[in-house]
């Protein structure tokens, strides 16, 4: 198990956004939370990344979250960019910020040891070269020597030419945004990948092509997805497993094709789910 909560309640004020929720992330599930507007759905997704605290008591025992050690997770949140004006290249070198860290201590660790050459003195202060060998080995698995290549390579697969790296982000529609929001979730290599309505904005071609590329990111083992999805049809396509979300409780939790059926959807949403889903369909055929 890479992720659980348990009697997880949220709320804010008089609102109890979120309660008595348990979840569950295990390696390789594709998790699509579903539900109606206002059910607590990008909530929990926030509370998962740690942006909010549960609000159970501290004498309640039984609630908690716990998390395999040394896991990164990944937000793709409905709004990413705040600096209109940064352009991509800068936003998504924020990623790298710890290679570049890397790279200047680096550099001042090879003048102290340069100096320490030119004036004759003894070899290299032992201490010195450890940290160096250790600096390159963090290097080697952060990909910091290929960072500009694998920043360059995932951008152009989406459609980007080079030179739109240089262009400002609020130049961009808002499916384009979307994009640059997910090669820089992507160029974070994260463990556990949240993504709140990925396909918003995007066309076709694109949404085809993320859920491509969230199947082969899923590939590497102790990796997993949660997805807030309102499509069913992309939820039923998408997902190992659901979590129907209603009023702030779990209405039903399980493999999708138990929890996206017309026993547990027709009363979330006070309608016939299937009927709708075959109409709208069904014009296709």
């Amino acid at each position: 198990m890479r992720y659980q909560i348990r009697h997880a309640r949220v709320q804010f004020g008089g609102d109890v956004i979120l309660q008595d929720v348990n979840f569950e992330v295990h390696d390789r599930e594709k998790i699509a939370i579903v539900g109606r507007n206002g059910c607590g759905k990008t909530t929990l997704l926030k509370l998962i990344a740690g942006d909010i605290e549960m609000s159970n008591p501290d004498s309640d025992e039984e609630c908690g979250i716990t998390m395999a050690g040394g896991q990164e997770i990944g937000f793709l949140r409905q709004v990413n960019f705040v600096d209109a004006e940064v352009t991509v290249e800068d936003e998504l070198k924020k990623v790298f910020a710890p290679v570049f860290a890397c790279e200047e201590r680096m550099k001042e660790l090879e003048e102290q040891m340069k100096t320490a050459a030119e004036t004759k003195e003894t070899a290299p202060d032992g201490a010195l070269l450890r940290e160096y060998d250790r600096l390159q080995k963090q290097m080697e698995a952060m990909r910091g020597y290929s960072w500009r290549k694998d920043m360059e390579t995932m951008f152009q697969r989406f459609g980007f030419a080079l030179e739109d790296l240089r262009r400002p982000i609020g130049s961009f529609s808002g499916g384009q945004q979307t994009k640059v929001a997910f090669i820089k979730l992507l160029l974070t290599r994260p463990d556990i990948m949240l993504l709140d309505e990925p396909t918003n904005h995007l066309d076709l071609v694109y949404q085809k092509q993320v859920f491509e590329l969230v199947g082969e990111w899923l590939r590497t083992p102790g990796r997993a997805v949660v997805s807030v999805v309102h499509d069913l049809s992309l939820a039923k396509a998408f997902g190992t497993r659901a979590l129907l979300l209603d009023h702030g409780k779990t209405a039903a939790t399980g493999p999708v094709g138990e929890v996206l059926c017309p026993e547990k959807l027709d009363g979330v949403y006070n309608m016939d789910v299937s009927a709708w889903m075959r109409k709208m369909l069904g014009q296709w055929e």
